[in-house]
């Protein structure tokens, strides 16, 4: 995997057919946060606060299987994952990046919240085994994807 053009209109990264699998494959696990969990402040009381928490649950609910549906939408599209040879072009166009980044940060902090919330170090010393290994994947891989997607114009 690799950065082959960043433009002012779209970056594109050029993927072996197994990374895009692999990519596809941790984008159909979004949703990963759940909006059940959401709360608008973390005080003690928050009983005057339960219709407007009810809204931004609902709200947020709403939003994401917006973003659900048009992320389905936008892997099956063609020019999206591009067949080139043996190889896969997977372009996310300006338009979409933000949108994207925020798909991505669901991934990431959803994946962090299936290990347990885990620091750095707690990171680093965590044994592999099946439970892990997804998680871990799809919070590494969305941030590698992130920092493709932060690079300025013109730089690969």
């Amino acid at each position: 995997m690799r950065v082959k053009e960043i433009s002012e209109t779209a970056t594109t990264i050029d993927l072996s057919e197994s990374e895009a699998i692999f990519i596809k494959e941790i984008l159909s696990a979004y949703p990963l946060v759940s909006n059940e969990t959401r709360e608008l402040t973390r005080s003690a009381d928050t009983s005057d606060l339960e219709e407007d928490t009810e809204l931004l649950r609902t709200s947020l609910a709403e939003l994401t299987r917006g973003h659900h549906k048009k992320l389905q939408a936008w892997v099956n599209d063609p020019g999206t994952f591009r067949a080139v040879e043996n190889r896969y072009l997977f372009k996310i166009t300006n338009e979409n990046r933000d949108w994207f980044l925020q798909i991505l940060n669901d991934l990431r902090i959803g994946s962090w919240q299936q290990l347990d919330c885990p620091s750095q170090e707690e990171l680093q010393e965590l044994t592999a085994n099946l439970e892990i290994i997804r998680p871990l994947w799809t919070m590494e891989l969305a941030g590698l994807l992130q920092s493709f997607l932060l690079r300025p114009p013109g730089e690969s």
